[in-house]
């Protein structure tokens, strides 16, 4: 896979920041992750980005939300607020710069529709604390700007997912990579202001990395989620 934003490297040998994330999250196979901490043992400088990623996701863990709190939560008002995706910084380590992506709360009238069975969820943090935690996208009725929020795709095991945006008439992608065991994505999102766009999320299945890189719509081998906001 290309690395997209790649950063410098003292050797050709060194692990991409593609890899780096990927052994934080705990995301690699038993023959490639031992061949990564082969390498760890003997480069400094890969073993300290792997030390930062490492300290990233333990500081992107949530907490959960009391049982008291939930049960007496009752969302306001719906807003017509933009979702900006952005490397995640502090929330959740990231393999390269992701590109920017909006979406937004969905409508009773929004015309979403599904192709199989793919949910997603999200958790919302405001000032520093859990609004909402793991819930429906359907059900988040009320952001602000300044919310950060975490979105989990539910779908088949062994998957790739893949993140899309419409943006100037256009489909542009913004993320692909297989998910973790968690399904949570390795992409933090912050509100920020007022929009409408769409957004797909892909499930792929029983691809290979070529294919992935390809089109990977064409051949009927992913699940597709689109929401018109």
């Amino acid at each position: 896979m290309t690395e997209l934003f790649a950063r410098p490297k003292p050797s050709r040998d060194c692990l991409s920041a593609w890899q780096i994330s990927r052994f934080a999250l705990g995301d690699v196979a038993e023959r490639e992750r031992a061949v990564f901490q082969e390498h760890l043992g003997r480069c400094e400088h890969c073993a300290a980005r792997v030390q930062e990623e490492v300290r990233l996701v333990d500081a992107a863990k949530y907490e959960r939300i009391p049982g008291e709190l939930l049960a007496t939560h009752t969302p306001s008002s719906k807003t017509n607020l933009l979702w900006l995706w952005k490397p995640a910084g502090a929330m959740v380590a990231v393999g390269f710069a992701a590109v920017f992506l909006v979406a937004l709360p969905q409508r009773e009238d929004s015309g979403t529709r599904m192709k199989g069975d793919i949910g997603i969820s999200l958790t919302v943090m405001r000032d520093g604390s859990t609004l909402f935690n793991d819930t429906p996208v359907e059900q988040i009725q009320s952001l602000r700007p300044g919310d950060q929020l975490r979105l989990r795709v539910h779908g088949p095991s062994d998957t790739w997912v893949v993140v899309q945006g419409w943006e100037k008439s256009t489909w542009v992608e913004y993320y692909v990579g297989a998910i973790s065991t968690d399904r949570w994505l390795p992409i933090g999102v912050e509100v920020t202001s007022e929009r409408e766009t769409r957004l797909k999320v892909f499930l792929c299945t029983g691809v290979s990395d070529k294919y992935m890189a390809g089109r990977f719509t064409s051949e009927g081998k992913c699940q597709e989620r689109e929401l018109e906001l």
